[in-house]
């Protein structure tokens, strides 16, 4: 029996190969075709986005080298500022210290003036007083001898009054 199978399959394909083998062929020329067409589609589409890539690579690139170039500049363009704003503060800064200096050495200069001019003030005050207290300290020990003598002068007679009454 199992060459009765064989020689019945072997047959319904002849049988299939008479009834359809045209048709078969065909079918499988258009299969072809279709996969060949796919294949260069496919390939066609591989080299236009392999392309694209390169396109937006190339130009990320240039973006890039712009970016890097235009960082650079604006680094150096800082730097500079940077470098002439710390001169400006530096001499500003030693130029303040100068005119605080010149200030400070005027400033004691006048108070050192003022000082003295207050000091002279006060010894003179001072010695105007002590003559006027010697003025009066005089006068009033002339004053004293003068009540001294008078005082003297009255015990004396009082005491001759007292000595012509005895």
């Amino acid at each position: 029996m199992p060459e009765n199978n064989q020689d019945a399959v072997s047959g319904m394909e002849q049988v299939r190969n008479l009834l359809f083998g045209a048709q078969v062929q065909q079918i499988e020329e258009r299969i072809k075709k279709l996969e060949d067409f796919f294949v260069s589609r496919i390939d066609a589409l591989k080299s236009e986005i392999v392309e694209s890539l390169q396109r937006q690579e190339r130009l990320f690139h240039s973006k890039i080298q712009e970016e890097s170039s235009r960082r650079s500049e604006d680094k150096n363009f800082i730097e500079s500022k940077e470098e002439r704003l710390s001169e400006e503060l530096k001499s500003s800064l030693e130029a303040l210290s100068e005119s605080f200096s010149t200030a400070q050495s005027e400033m004691s200069a006048r108070l050192l003036c003022a000082l003295n001019d207050r000091h002279n003030d006060a010894l003179r005050a001072l010695n105007d007083l002590a003559v006027l207290l010697r003025r009066e300290l005089v006068a009033k020990t002339a004053l004293a001898k003068a009540f001294a003598e008078l005082a003297d002068g009255e015990a004396n007679e009082i005491g001759v009054c007292a000595s012509d009454e005895k």
